[in-house]
């Protein structure tokens, strides 16, 4: 009974520290797609007395240049000036472009590449939307630093309640290691028994939290809330389970060696 409980213990504390590092994973997946997805919506707009092509530009920030329509503005005017005035106006009227970047930039960033579009010859005005593109990539950032706080603070959670097995490993297994000691077992025939048994509590532990992650598609909030911020992620891909099957196994490692060791430290005393 004993013995079972301490596998439950081992597989919970292995399980949450899977549970938070993949977690992790997902959000700054999460946020990587929609930072794609803020980069495609946002855009600089500049006026230019002269007609743009895209290799005018020539900023390998820049993805695209798009022309906007002033022919809606003119057809609104039409019935209110005359058309004399209004061929002045369209042959006086700047041209207008959509700038689409290859990347989300900070504000740095954006100042940067609005400084060189001033530059270039013809470009008389450039609007970088300043205020509402620093308060999303403000956001952005907080949303970054609060989930990688909350991930490392579950996962040193994690980590004490493994510390906390290694101490019912010293205490259930210390007898029984001593003795093989004294009979002149090596190293790993002593603690082969423990490593085969962290393994396979880690193992156990990868699988369920891949089963998590691979059902939570299917929960209510995970659906609500994807289709709130319109974007669609896999909850767990194959690099992922193979990093967290590593990161299992090794942590398993590393805590049976510590055992192992303390074990001889105190016998050799």
């Amino acid at each position: 009974m004993k013995s079972i409980k301490t596998h439950i213990g081992v597989t919970i504390s292995l399980l949450s520290l899977l549970m938070a590092i993949q977690f992790g994973f997902f959000v700054q997946r999460l946020m990587d797609s929609y930072e794609v997805v803020m980069k495609n919506e946002y855009s600089i707009v500049i006026a230019a007395n002269r007609p743009l092509i895209i290799n005018d530009v020539n900023l390998t920030e820049v993805q695209k240049l798009e022309r906007i329509d002033s022919d809606s503005v003119l057809t609104r005017l039409k019935d209110k000036i005359s058309n004399e005035n209004l061929e002045k106006l369209k042959q006086n009227l700047p041209k207008f472009y959509n700038v689409k970047m290859t990347f989300f930039p900070s504000q740095n960033e954006l100042n940067n590449i609005a400084d060189k579009l001033k530059k270039i010859k013809g470009v008389t005005k450039v609007e970088i939307f300043a205020k509402a593109h620093d308060s999303i990539y403000k956001i952005l950032i907080l949303l970054k630093n609060i989930i990688a706080v909350f991930t490392f603070l579950i996962v040193i959670l994690g980590v004490l309640l493994m510390i906390r097995q290694i101490k019912i490993w010293l205490l259930e297994h210390t007898r029984r290691i001593e003795v093989m000691e004294l009979l002149g077992a090596p190293f790993f025939l002593k603690s082969a028994r423990l490593y085969q048994l962290s393994f396979l509590d880690a193992i156990l532990a990868t699988i369920l939290c891949i089963c998590f992650y691979i059902f939570m598609p299917h929960f209510a909030f995970y659906i609500n809330t994807m289709a709130t911020i319109g974007i669609e992620i896999s909850s767990i891909v194959l690099d992922e389970i193979l990093i967290l099957l590593g990161i299992s196994l090794l942590t398993a490692f590393i805590c049976v060696s510590i055992t192992m060791i303390s074990i001889g430290n105190k016998g050799a005393k």
